[in-house]
């Protein structure tokens, strides 16, 4: 019957090893996600630069019309960048042009990136006008979509170490179970052990120098038993021999 106190070392030591990866990879996965959203940041703020200026340059080359009739062609698919179109008349703004779908946007007077509530959301706008200050393109993209973007990057890169774990955890098994291979050997050799011949363990097979002081130390004890042993058979036999002598002699007093 078991030790209601005892436990298994390779279920502890599986458990402490894949414990441990677990926590790293949280931290790497917090660390990746965090660079993933920074990347996707950036790589939305490019495309939201690259669609303004392009727009702009449309706007400033006179082919407004022909955009705004491929627009409306493709009105079906609306892009992931809502964008609009305004024009300085007579010292008015008015809204020129919009992208599909889009219902518009509220006035946005600075150049640059900046964000604004858009429909109940948060979005992040860049603003761009030529240099007659006549045409002003606002382009926009709501945080959903860059967070979508973020999630997506992040678990492209974490979703194949998280299918690993489990993986991972197996080979830990059989790493820590092979590296314990000796110790059950050891205790094979004591639990063969004969009480009445008692003889150290082989010494020659290598073992690891964690467990080699455990056989060194059983290899002590069983030679302090055997010598033990034979010092109380000595002492018996002595004492057999001890106690026959002064019989004998009474015996043959006896027969005289």
């Amino acid at each position: 019957m078991k030790d209601a106190a005892s436990y298994s070392l390779r279920r502890r030591l599986v458990w402490l090893l894949t414990s441990s990866v677990a926590a790293i990879w949280l931290l790497s996965a917090l660390v990746v996600y965090q660079r993933a959203h920074h990347v996707a940041d950036e790589l939305l703020d490019a495309q939201l630069t690259q669609v303004a200026d392009t727009l702009l340059a449309i706007v400033d080359g006179g082919e407004i019309e022909h955009f705004v009739k491929e627009l409306r062609d493709h009105d079906r698919h609306p892009v992931p960048i809502a964008f609009e179109v305004w024009r300085d008349k007579h010292g008015a703004m008015q809204r020129l042009l919009t992208s599909p779908g889009h219902s518009g946007f509220e006035a946005i007077a600075t150049n640059g990136f900046s964000e604004h509530a858009h429909q109940g959301a948060r979005w992040r706008f860049y603003a761009v006008q030529d240099d007659d200050a006549e045409y002003r393109v606002v382009v926009g993209q709501a945080h959903a979509a860059r967070e979508s973007l973020a999630r997506g990057i992040g678990l492209s890169l974490l979703l194949p170490a998280a299918l690993a774990l489990p993986l991972m955890a197996l080979a830990v098994w059989w790493g820590v179970g092979r590296s314990l291979r000796p110790v059950d050997t050891v205790a094979r050799q004591v639990g063969a052990l004969d009480a009445q011949a008692l003889a150290p363990l082989d010494e020659s097979a290598p073992l690891p120098s964690e467990i080699e002081p455990l056989r060194a130390a059983l290899n002590a004890l069983i030679r302090r038993v055997t010598e033990a042993f034979e010092n109380e058979r000595r002492f018996t036999a002595d004492a057999a021999h001890e106690l026959r002598t002064p019989l004998a002699a009474l015996k043959i007093q006896a027969q005289v």
